[in-house]
């Protein structure tokens, strides 16, 4: 059977320009519906185009009006815009909020910040607070680990080329090592900012040693590290390492480079070699001696140096004929002291605001100063506040001019009853048999100087100590033997200072940037730091 031959197909030879109208009429309907969504796809799409870029812009423009309220000084503003940045998503804005936060004491708020900024990985600008946070116990992660885990990423932050002419990870270590609450973390911290090559740091282990904070007592090895802190220019380190040489912990006695050391860091405004040198020169007992003591001691006062304001104070009381007088201005310069860390200035002030001397009679707040202190173990307080407790005829008066009037003989060398820097009665104690001592008695190394030269110590050199009983004050006997040990600062001091968790009321990270694209606003981030100091 023969198949069907196949129909060929016919082509269509009309002109190109016809073939399209047929073709339009034949799909007019699909071709409308088609356009439409096109139309509306390509108005959505600008529509939500415009959208973000209204809100990109909008964001944008909180964080500016917030750094350009901060260039102004006006730092709740600030806050206020920044926050609102953060609902429009803006999340370069939450460093900023951190960072504020945690410069005024807001320390709480600055770790919400701080969380809300690490939801972002791209964002690095909140890590130096949180390694802050992190040693004072804010947050989950805490201590020297996980304050170090932060500063890395804190690095981020930065370019290749700031990098190149700066070191913000050393600034991090060194500004850490002041917020640490234990001393293990302490330890630590000053560990790591020294291998970073910090020299401050080389002036606490210095002190670590010293003073047998982390091992045992190695004044060697603290002197290797002050030495080496002194030649990077710390002047702090050139008065422990007189002392050192001035009371020979640890290597021979010398003191004629220790004065040396002391006259060259008083000259350059070192407060610890002022007041030594001020107590040195009040002991030697020549005629310019005194004069020179004294000034030495309100060079001192001068820069807050607490045991040096207290000496002032209360070497006007010896010398004025009308206590009246200058009560209220001897009150206020013991407050002063106290303020600045002296326990000697504390104790005096809690006595005349006990007996309304210069200042508004206050039990309750004396006895608070007077707790305080003892909580913080001076052992001079817990011995008066049992001597007011146990005695039926309690007089903080007279505990008060004999406290005086005990402490200027003192300052004079009249009486003495502990030898070396007050801070390192460890090397006083008394030693096992076979035991390694690192302190030789003045009188055990007496042979090594000349009469004339002892006598030119005058009584900066102590062969005998002296006994509270055997002490009597305008013909009375102390009132209790403790009072002897009111004087917190009783001899020439290395400054030395073991490891004592501090009240932390602000923290001091660096700014955080924003990014390039604010490179345009022209931001002016020196005068928001100079603004802020002054405004808190």
């Amino acid at each position: 059977m023969a198949g069907k031959k196949k129909e060929k197909k016919v082509k269509d030879k009309r002109p190109f320009k016809e073939k399209f109208k047929s073709f339009l009429s034949k799909n007019k309907i699909l071709l409308i519906i088609f356009s439409i969504i096109l139309l509306l796809g390509g108005g959505v799409g600008l529509i939500v185009t415009g959208y973000l870029e209204y809100n990109r812009a909008t964001r944008e423009a909180y964080v500016v009006a917030g750094m350009k309220a901060m260039e102004d000084g006006n730092f709740h503003k600030a806050q206020s815009l920044l926050l609102k940045a953060t609902y429009l998503k803006a999340p370069e804005a939450y460093p900023f909020l951190a960072w504020l936060s945690a410069k005024s004491g807001n320390f709480t708020k600055a770790l919400d910040y701080c969380r809300e900024t690490a939801k972002y990985p791209e964002i690095h600008g909140s890590y130096e607070v949180m390694g802050y946070l992190s040693l004072l116990g804010y947050g989950n992660a805490q201590g020297a680990g996980s304050a170090l885990f932060f500063f890395d990423e804190a690095m981020k932050s930065y370019s290749e080329e700031y990098l190149k002419n700066h070191n913000p990870l050393l600034s991090m270590y060194e500004k850490s090592i002041s917020l640490c609450m234990n001393k293990q973390d302490y330890i630590r911290m000053v560990d790591e900012a020294q291998k970073k090559g910090s020299t401050i740091a080389l002036l606490y282990r210095g002190d670590l040693d010293f003073l047998g904070e982390e091992n045992d007592l190695s004044p060697k090895s603290a002197a290797k590290s002050w030495e080496d802190a002194k030649n990077s220019g710390i002047l702090e380190a050139q008065t422990r390492l007189a002392s050192l040489l001035w009371y020979g912990y640890g290597k021979r006695r010398d003191y004629r480079t220790a004065m040396r050391y002391f006259e060259d860091a008083a000259k350059k405004h070192e407060p610890a070699a002022n007041y030594s040198l001020g107590l040195i020169r009040l002991r030697q007992g020549k005629k310019t001696s005194y004069a020179e003591g004294m000034r030495y001691m309100k060079n001192a006062a001068k820069m807050n140096y607490g045991p040096a304001l207290t000496a002032v104070g209360v070497n006007a009381i010896i010398k004025t004929k009308d206590f009246s007088k200058i009560a209220s201005a001897a009150a206020d310069i013991f407050k002063q002291a106290y303020d600045c860390g002296d326990t000697t200035g504390g104790i005096l002030y809690a006595l005349m605001m006990m007996n309304g001397m210069g200042v508004a009679t206050d039990q309750t707040e004396a006895l608070s100063i007077l707790y305080d202190l003892k909580t913080s173990g001076v052992q001079s307080v817990g011995a008066m506040l049992k001597y007011f407790t146990y005695n039926t005829d309690v007089d903080s008066k007279r505990v008060f001019n004999q406290a005086i009037a005990l402490i200027s003989d003192q300052y004079m060398g009249k009486y003495c009853f502990a030898e070396g820097a007050p801070e390192a009665k460890m090397y006083h104690e008394q030693k096992e048999s076979g035991a390694l001592s690192y302190y030789v008695p003045q009188k055990d190394d007496r042979d090594r100087y000349t009469d004339e030269f002892i006598a030119d110590l005058g009584k900066n050199y102590v062969e005998k100590l002296d006994k509270p009983e055997d002490i009597e004050i305008n013909g009375e006997k102390l009132l209790y033997p403790e009072i002897t040990q009111i004087l917190d600062m009783y001899n020439p001091t290395t400054g030395a200072k073991a490891f004592m968790p501090q009240a932390v009321m602000e923290i001091s990270a660096s700014m955080p940037t924003l990014p390039s694209n604010y490179d345009k606003y022209n931001i002016d981030f020196e005068t928001i730091l100079n603004n802020f100091d002054e405004f808190y």
